[in-house]
């Protein structure tokens, strides 16, 4: 039987959201949680903030719903309107954002289409248990 908790992440507490009884539900068929998209969730940036610190925050909350649930998290997330990064060795770079979005996963994919082949994209693949 596998738990999935439902919260929503709320960072006006300082901190990342608890999973309690009333987020729950209980179901062996559910595996796979898909967050779509990344840009729909994600917290305000805070006036003066810190962004390093408010993307590891969300990097963590991110953490603990996986290690609650036992469940694969998938984040759907764009990358940034520069675009650079585009080869299969440093497309992290081209994730909107901070490092810290992307310093604690597993696996990472990048669908980048082609421009001069319509209907053609490359995916890049980067992981821990992924050989390279």
């Amino acid at each position: 039987m596998s738990t999935f908790f439902f919260a929503w992440l709320d960072y006006t507490t300082g901190g990342p959201p608890t999973f309690g009884p009333e987020h729950q539900v209980e179901d062996e068929k559910i595996v796979l949680c898909i967050i779509d998209t990344f840009n729909r969730i994600k917290p305000v940036r805070k006036k003066g903030g810190d962004l390093v610190e408010e993307d590891t925050l969300l990097a963590e909350s991110f953490q603990k719903l996986v290690e609650a649930t036992g469940l694969a998290l998938m984040v759907v997330h764009h990358s940034n309107k520069k675009g650079t990064g585009g080869d299969s060795t440093d497309f992290l770079s081209s994730i909107s954002g901070t490092e810290a979005i992307t310093a604690g996963l597993h696996n990472a994919f990048k669908l980048s289409p082609d421009l001069d082949n319509k209907g053609q994209a490359t995916l890049y693949v980067r992981g821990k248990d992924i050989e390279s």
